[in-house]
């Protein structure tokens, strides 16, 4: 199913013609108080277009729960929902994501969640998504992240795919500079990430590749004390590409080891994946036949992450790593596990819940327990 994406500056004001266009009737708007308040409320966002019902929900915390969508759903239901419209950053999208998918389905969300049950075909609910951030790509992905405790499921199906997305990049304008530097820094590791992954095509690396390239030349712009719009609607632009370009090969070693950083430290995910981002660059560049996870080889592998290192501007791997620790560093974020709350003794927690078997399979050069585990000590 294709996404009727649409870009540019005040695309949001076409909210009301694609809910007509879907039929939408009954309509749950998902969004945080902050970004409903922003919003204007119900009237300034449908301008005009009147449902028999609609609803908002905004029932959930920085990082998407179980419990979350579990309320979520009731909310739908009790509504009698058609179409489900999330606004916002990755939360509420993968939130809005999984209402539209599980409201129509009978067992608990967190049955389908955990695997237990299997997901089965199709979505009872239209879905409609706006990106309030420039970093996740998640409006453009067939896929949503959820915790079940401190554990982090993906949902990943055709059913997971909007009807349509669009992305206003005046919607991610008011981002503060931190904020802006952590999504920023998402879309970099997806771009990457996607770019040296064993599932990578032609046209997913021209996506990634120009997403890369975009954040890599625009981040301290995007970041400083007075950014420019233009240099904002890139960075909603690279965030587009990197969840076109994520959704044909998924994420890999960064993005696993981020996971345990977030649910057990609370560091903000894009800044836990930027955390390992560089020193994977050099890792991955070091693969050999013994241990490279991408059939197309190590040779493959080596010319794919010395494409990376060439679009840092870098004489080498590690030269690449040292740039672009101190390009993330310059654009506000702490680079050291220990200013982040990550003792010595907390590195084993970490390794042992930082290998994702799908993500880890992806990475093209194979993460064993004591790679990682120097990888993080170096970083404290």
């Amino acid at each position: 199913m294709a996404i009727d994406v649409r870009f540019g500056p005040g695309v949001i004001r076409a909210l009301p013609d694609v809910l007509g266009a879907l039929g939408a009737r009954r309509v749950l708007l998902v969004a945080s108080a902050g970004t409903r308040r922003r919003a204007g409320g119900t009237r300034a966002l449908l301008r005009g277009y009147e449902p028999r019902a609609c609803g908002w929900f905004g029932a959930f915390d920085p990082n998407p729960r179980v419990e979350a969508v579990r309320k979520g759903v009731a909310a739908a239901r009790r509504l009698r929902a058609d179409t489900v419209v999330a606004i916002g950053g990755g939360t509420a999208l993968d939130v809005g994501k999984l209402i539209a998918l599980f409201a129509g389905r009978a067992e608990d969300v967190e049955r389908y969640v955990t695997g237990e049950v299997p997901l089965g075909e199709g979505r009872g609910l239209r879905l409609v998504l706006a990106p309030t951030t420039s970093g996740t790509g998640s409006e453009v992905t067939s896929f949503a992240v959820v915790y079940a405790g401190t554990t982090k499921y993906s949902v990943d199906a055709p059913a997971v795919r909007a009807d349509a997305a669009l992305i206003d990049p005046e919607l991610a304008w008011s981002m503060p500079p931190y904020l802006t530097a952590v999504t920023a820094a998402d879309a970099l590791s997806q771009a990457i990430e996607s770019y040296w992954c064993v599932r990578s095509t032609g046209a997913s690396r021209t996506d990634a590749h120009e997403a890369a390239r975009i954040v890599l030349e625009r981040i301290g712009e995007a970041c400083g004390p007075a950014p420019s719009k233009t240099a904002r609607t890139l960075m909603s632009r690279a965030a587009m590409l990197s969840g076109q370009a994520i959704d044909v090969t998924r994420t890999t070693a960064p993005h696993a080891v981020s996971y345990p950083l977030t649910a057990l430290f609370g560091i903000a995910h894009g800044h836990a994946c930027a955390l390992t981002l560089p020193h994977f660059v050099a890792y991955n560049a070091a693969a050999t036949a013994d241990d490279v996870l991408d059939a197309r080889g190590a040779s493959f592998v080596v010319q794919r992450v010395g494409e990376i290192v060439e679009l840092l501007g870098a004489a080498s791997p590690e030269d690449g790593r040292d740039r672009l620790v101190r390009l993330l560093a310059g654009a506000g974020l702490a680079m050291r596990l220990g200013a982040l709350g990550v003792r010595a003794g907390d590195v084993e927690r970490v390794v042992e819940n930082g290998f994702n078997p799908q993500r880890a399979a992806n990475n093209p050069r194979r993460v064993t327990a004591p790679a990682l585990r120097a990888m993080l000590h170096s970083i404290l």
